[in-house]
This record gives C-alpha cells, structure tokens and sequence, in this order.
C-alpha cells in the first residue's frame, strides 16, 4: 500500500516481483530514486514524464537543505573484483508502513547524502585500483543538482578532479559517448555495468 497499489494491482506486481517476470535487474541510479520517491510517498502515479518523482525528490530535499540530515543505510559487497551497492537497507524504514507526510523531506534529504556516499564509495574503490583521479561526472541523476554539488564535494576530499559534459549531452548520452570511447581505447567491457 506504501507505493500506492492496492488490490488486484497489487497481488499481480507481487506475483510478477516473486518470480522474476519483467522484473530485470538495472545498475542505473535513477531506478533507486524512482524507488525511494516511491517509499516517501512522493511518486506521482502515473508519471506522465521522464525523471518526474527524481525530480520531485530533489526539489523536496533542497526545502530543507541546511538542517541536519538524517542517515540512509546502505551495503557494500566485493564480488569478483567489483564493488556494488545494495540498496536494501534503505527501505527498511517502510517495511511496515508509509513514512509520515512531516517526515518526507527530511529523509529525501537524507537519501541524496547517501546516494552521494555511496558513489563516493565506488570511486574510491576504483582508485584503490589503479584508477585516475579524474572523473566524468555524466548522466541522468548528475542533472540533480543536490546530488552533483555532495558528490563533488566527496570527491574533492578524495583528491579526484570532477569533470562535466559542457559541449555533449550531459544525461545518459554523455554515458554511451563515454563507453564508446572505453571501447575504443579497448578498456570497456560491456559485461561490467557502467550505467549510472
């Protein structure tokens, strides 16, 4: 019910979740925010354009820029030389019932400071393995300002030089151009996901 579904609706999302059907997996941040705006409550049903509850979730975080966030939990697990972030733990508050309508802002805030530490995370990863200080900050949830600025801000204290997309699409299309030039300098492996 906390994600807005009820009845027959809901026991055939249920059943379709409980079996894997259309249900595929992604490694694309903006799905987590599709998520979360969904748990807080704030996810328009339907959407009715592209990044519509990301962008809701932003807007609500910034309302409250400046008081102390709350903290979002999340898991980081090694597996086969890679580092992924589960996000499990950052609905557990909802597992039982909706957040209340006072508490929402808070905890958008709360996740934008999670999500930039756990990308904080993965480059810090990356650079204990040989990877540059220099990174290309592209991508759909990159145009969330809230998120870009904590982000930069970790990676500055991770001593990385943040790069942005100032003459191509500074979105998913700056992702693609990046993975075309991976390959093309044969460092791209389309079996390791780079999404997001």
């Amino acid at each position: 019910r906390r994600f807005g579904i009820e009845g027959d609706r809901r026991r055939i999302f249920e059943a379709g979740v409980g079996r894997g059907l259309n249900t595929p997996r992604t490694h694309a941040a903006g799905r987590v925010f599709d998520a979360y705006a969904a748990a807080v409550g704030i996810a328009p049903e339907p959407a009715t354009w592209q990044a519509q509850a990301p962008i809701r979730l932003e807007a609500l975080a910034r309302r409250h820029v400046g008081a102390l966030p709350g903290r979002v939990a999340f898991d980081l697990r090694e597996q086969q030389g890679a580092l992924f972030v589960d996000w499990d733990p950052a609905f557990e508050p909802w597992r039982w019932g909706p957040v209340a309508a006072e508490q929402r802002g808070g905890w958008a805030l709360a996740f934008h400071h999670a999500m930039a530490r756990a990308l904080g995370e993965l480059v810090a990863f990356a650079l204990e393995k040989g990877a540059p200080r220099g990174v290309v900050l592209a991508g759909g949830v990159m145009i969330n300002r809230l998120l870009a600025g904590l982000l930069a801000q970790r990676l500055e204290e991770l001593g990385v030089v943040c790069h942005w997309p100032r003459q191509v699409d500074p979105g998913d299309g700056s992702i693609s151009l990046g993975q075309a030039w991976l390959a093309g300098h044969g460092r791209f492996d389309p079996a390791r996901p780079t999404e997001g």
